[in-house]
């Protein structure tokens, strides 16, 4: 993802050769396979002139928190065991359902790949990628149940909870950069200690 100071491409949904980078093989209305950009960023199909706009994708991300044991906090993350990323952590996050709202997906997603419910506590921030073309809203939330135990779904292979104090040497490990991102957000929120950095691929 690029620094927040860099301008902006004049038109970052195109490639080189006037197309729009983002295709799909038919027209979701109609199912014809033919085509072509138009004054708007966006996909008409040449058949029913249907409009498709390969906008960016929500999508809900949850740091878990809970007292550590020692005065301070730790965060949920899971290791994850399919593509994209697979081997690396991730926080329950995934993309919006139709319909649903991004706290709602937040509490969904937590349910489904924690295990457990959750009350959300607020809201951290919105992290874009221009390269995955998404827009991740993170949130802070509390376990329902203090003494909830992580039961992790298909895609997650294990879990761990997080110091706070630990934020830096796991920033690394953790896929997706506006994943990274929430964490240092919530870090800077529950410290103020200077914020790590870590690479990782775009989502």
């Amino acid at each position: 993802m690029g620094r927040m100071d860099e301008p902006a491409p004049t038109r970052p949904w195109y490639r080189a050769d006037g197309r729009p980078e983002i295709a799909v093989p038919a027209c979701p209305n109609c199912a014809h396979r033919d085509a072509s950009p138009g004054d708007e960023p966006a996909l008409r199909c040449a058949n029913c002139g249907w409009y498709w706009y390969p906008n960016p994708r929500p999508t809900a991300a949850v740091i878990i928190e809970r007292p550590d044991g020692a005065g301070s906090l730790e965060f949920l993350l899971l290791r994850r065991a399919v593509d994209p990323a697979s081997g690396w952590w991730d926080l329950p996050a995934g993309f919006l359902e139709p319909r649903e709202t991004p706290d709602e997906g937040a509490l969904r997603e937590a349910r489904e790949e924690a295990g457990f419910d959750v009350e959300l506590t607020g809201l951290i921030g919105a992290y874009a990628s221009r390269e995955s073309n998404t827009v991740v809203f993170a949130y802070t939330a509390r376990p329902v149940d203090p003494a909830a135990i992580a039961e992790p779904d298909h895609e997650s292979s294990e879990s761990r909870w997080v110091r706070l104090a630990d934020v830096d040497a796991a920033l690394p490990s953790v896929a997706f950069v506006p994943i990274q991102q929430a964490i240092a957000g919530w870090r800077a929120l529950r410290s103020t200690a200077p914020l790590g950095e870590g690479r990782a691929p775009a989502r």
